[in-house]
């Protein structure tokens, strides 16, 4: 599939990211790259443009993009600035992943979202070397395994 053979609402979406990674975020990448610090700036801009929710459906208040079409923004936004988008796509990932889970309840997206916040805390803090949740086992000083975690986030929405 070309770009041409995406819809007119598609298109304009890919051309709005284009836009805004052209005129405001290629400004400030160099920043963010010798500072490594967020692009915070980026994402008030993504939010005051209605694209934090880019892969979220229609029926939750996202713009509900494709697979393409989120591919072909998640591009234009590199353009710009390549933090933005590798941090915007593990985000968008995220956000996909609560809304598959929760099907059509509020509840089972909650609680997958709580759940996924949850254990995203244990393990040790990166900046200050604090446990984190690790209950004093030595073990979870890394962290819990992502395979128990998707596990542990599927058996948890399906008991919703």
């Amino acid at each position: 599939m070309t770009r041409t053979e995406l819809g007119a609402e598609a298109q304009a979406l890919v051309e709005q990211v284009r836009t805004l990674a052209r005129d405001r975020f290629a400004s400030r990448a160099a920043r963010y790259d010798a500072e490594s610090t967020f692009p915070a700036e980026n994402y008030a801009d993504l939010r005051t443009a209605g694209l934090l929710g880019l892969t979220v459906p229609v029926a939750y208040g996202g713009r509900g993009a494709d697979s393409l079409t989120y591919s072909l923004c998640l591009l234009e936004m590199a353009k710009g600035c390549p933090a933005t988008a590798l941090t915007f796509n593990m985000h968008a990932t995220v956000l996909t992943f609560i809304a598959a889970l929760s099907g059509r309840s509020l509840a089972r997206g909650l609680a997958a979202a709580f759940f996924g916040i949850l254990v995203a805390m244990v393990g040790t803090d990166a900046e200050t070397a604090t446990p984190r949740l690790t209950f004093g086992l030595i073990e979870l000083a890394d962290g819990v395994p992502i395979m128990a975690i998707t596990v542990g986030m599927l058996a948890l929405t399906e008991m919703l």
